[in-house]
């Protein structure tokens, strides 16, 4: 993307908005949420401040769109929660022979933001997507 090349972006005025929040989505647009009342121009020089970002992101996404992103549903859960399962008992067996941790379970779940956890009580809780993650299922198959 050209430096020079102006930026699109939508302003949505808010109630609720306390402070400017300028969101970049996957196809390319850019929101500016602003509290009401603010003065345009205001509004404009926290955009231009931030054009470099704003720039970086924007070609981010562009790149991206290239690339065959995978979007996961609840049937995806469903389908291969079981061969999750059956490979990170395999994977967990396999570091506890070297580490010896003591746990108590498994459980497979469809979490948003971590592979994996554990609870005080000694469970395993791992994401069903790590299943898809191909450099880790490269260790195993």
């Amino acid at each position: 993307m050209i430096k020079s090349q102006t930026i699109n972006y939508t302003i949505k005025k808010s109630s609720r908005a306390r402070r400017m929040r300028l969101a970049v989505y996957r196809d390319g647009s850019v929101v500016l949420t602003a509290p009401i009342g603010l003065e345009t121009s205001v509004i404009e020089d926290f955009v231009s401040s931030k054009k470099q970002w704003l720039y970086k992101k924007i070609s981010f996404y562009k790149s991206v769109k290239s690339q065959t992103i995978r979007v996961f549903s609840k049937e995806d859960y469903f389908k291969h929660r079981n061969e999750a399962r059956v490979l990170a008992e395999e994977r967990v067996g396999y570091f506890n022979t070297i580490y010896g941790f003591d746990f108590n379970g498994i459980n497979i779940k469809n979490q948003k933001t971590r592979w994996g956890s554990c609870s005080r009580k000694k469970n395993l809780n791992f994401n069903y997507k790590f299943f898809f993650y191909r450099r880790y299922r490269g260790i195993t198959s």
